[in-house]
């Protein structure tokens, strides 16, 4: 029989460790510490420090940023498990000096200096450049819905948290019934004690919500759901269901792929965002003439971004752009067959381009050569449009009415033709370009470009949710996260 030696890992080994040697050039934590320590100035921490002459000695900025980027780029995102690894992991302990520092430093660290962790993702922007990582061809701006902390049971309108508070009272009255049965026969509930108290501090933590915050509203002026955790959150719909958080918006450029903004916002639609985001973006990153790629670059992005508003303050800033329309797919020739795909009652449905427009008589012609007549111009949302109902003999005798009308309740057929708020039509010139042979091939790379940026972050460096409240402090997170992803562009490109 074969002998191997002992191995035995329930013991104690005492070496003498070297933290000049722990560092592989080439490696990820490697880069950390020689941009760090070498190329990215950090005296804009200093400012924020006041124990020149009092207090106790502050842990160095540097330290701290090493610990918290490698440990994100490990998927360590909680401040304890960063202080933890600054005991027992020996990368941890060479970035740290030998250092360990507390979870409540690390977390003070990251959502009080927000501002200076902007000026080092900058600084790493420009050793980028430097390294000739960044093209400026192409720019692909999307976002990312993470879930924060604060819990989706927590969210409704003002009259929902109303209805919850007021269901907690009458749950509270009711146990309060039953203790006082229970006093009675002499019987020491303390579990039912301690759940009325806390169902009681929940009842009035909603109605100190209630009474300090106004109600919030969407982009139509309608009551949109809060948060009583957090209420600069939202209720997002992602690939994976439901969650209370942020949408993490980044632009990110074609050549390798580095992120050039970074910002969170708390709403599901980052559309609506899009000119805070290029502003902020000019001004926190891009303020030098020399690095203001939206000057020269195309802005690649998806249809959640498409909106006249958007378009008009695109063509007035100069920034070529590339975005399609929510019928961009349909006026493709490349699915022209799509349609064979569908199945049950929607099949065939007759969308408005199957109408014809009868300009000489003001009208629609519908597929059963039924007319549509003017109905005059209607307010839909922010935008007007003429609209065009057919007659309703017409569709109840029509052959083609279970294709044609979206409910079977429906009587009549309309179509709304949006107009322009502007003078120029926007949307019809970023449709024109969008069809163009050109256009399409230059639209295909969005994917290419911003998807990986996502993937990488969220499942390769398992940085994929935040921990922190309030938009500033997530912001700070999402800034991070963005700096990981660009240091390991960096770190490939000096390996190479």
């Amino acid at each position: 029989m074969a002998k191997y030696k002992h191995n035995n890992r329930n013991q104690i080994e005492m070496r003498m460790i070297d933290f000049t040697e722990q560092l592989v050039e080439g490696t990820l934590e490697h880069t950390i510490d020689y941009l760090l320590e070498k190329r990215i100035d950090l005296g804009d921490f200093d400012e924020m420090f006041h124990n020149n002459t009092n207090g106790a000695p502050a842990y160095n900025p540097k330290i701290l940023l090493k610990v918290i980027l490698y440990a994100y780029a490990n998927g360590i995102l909680g401040s304890r498990k960063i202080e933890k690894a600054c005991e027992q992991n020996i990368i941890f302990m060479t970035l740290s000096g030998g250092h360990v520092p507390h979870f409540t430093s690390i977390a003070d660290f990251i959502h009080r200096f927000d501002v200076p962790i902007k000026k080092v993702f900058k600084e790493v922007l420009l050793i980028c450049c430097e390294l000739d990582l960044i093209g400026g061809e192409f720019l692909a701006v999307d976002g990312c819905k993470f879930a924060s902390n604060s819990a989706k049971e927590w969210s409704g309108t003002f009259s929902d948290l109303e209805k919850k508070e007021t269901k907690i009272r009458k749950t509270v009255e009711f146990l309060l019934e039953k203790h006082k049965g229970s006093d009675r026969l002499g019987i020491d509930c303390v579990a039912r004690r301690q759940t009325i108290e806390k169902l009681e501090s929940k009842a009035d933590r909603i109605r100190n919500f209630l009474e300090n915050n106004e109600p919030r509203l969407g982009p139509r002026g309608r009551e949109i759901q809060s948060n009583v955790t957090d209420n600069q959150s939202a209720r997002l719909k992602s690939a994976h269901g439901w969650v209370q958080g942020y949408n993490g918006v980044a632009m990110v450029d074609s050549k390798s792929q580095v992120i050039l903004g970074a910002e969170v916002f708390g709403g599901n639609n980052e559309g609506m965002y899009l000119r805070e985001f290029l502003k902020e973006t000019r001004i926190s990153v891009l303020d030098d003439p020399k690095n203001d790629f939206l000057a020269s670059a195309t802005l690649l992005a998806d249809t959640g971004f498409f909106s006249e508003d958007n378009l008009k303050y695109l063509s007035d800033e100069k920034i070529k752009c590339l975005i399609p329309d929510q019928y961009y797919r349909k006026r493709d020739p490349r699915f022209a067959t799509k349609s064979r795909h569908n199945t049950g009652r929607r099949k065939g449905y007759l969308d408005p381009s199957q109408f014809i427009y009868d300009a000489e008589n003001h009208q629609y012609i519908c597929p059963n050569n039924c007319q549509l007549t003017y109905k005059g111009i209607r307010k839909l949302g922010k935008s007007s449009g003429k609209r065009y109902e057919s007659n309703p003999q017409d569709c109840k005798i029509c052959s083609l009415k279970a294709q044609c009308h979206k409910d079977t309740n429906c009587k009549i057929r309309t179509i709304y033709n949006a107009l322009g708020r502007y003078e120029i039509d926007y949307v019809k010139e970023m449709m024109s370009n969008i069809d163009s042979v050109h256009g399409r091939e230059t639209y295909s790379k969005r994917m290419g470009i911003v998807e990986p940026v996502f993937a990488n972050i969220r499942h390769a460096k398992r940085m994929d949710r935040f921990n922190y409240r309030t938009k500033r402090k997530v912001n700070s997170q999402w800034v991070l996260y963005c700096m990981v992803h660009n240091i390991g562009k960096i770190t490939l490109a000096m390996r190479n």
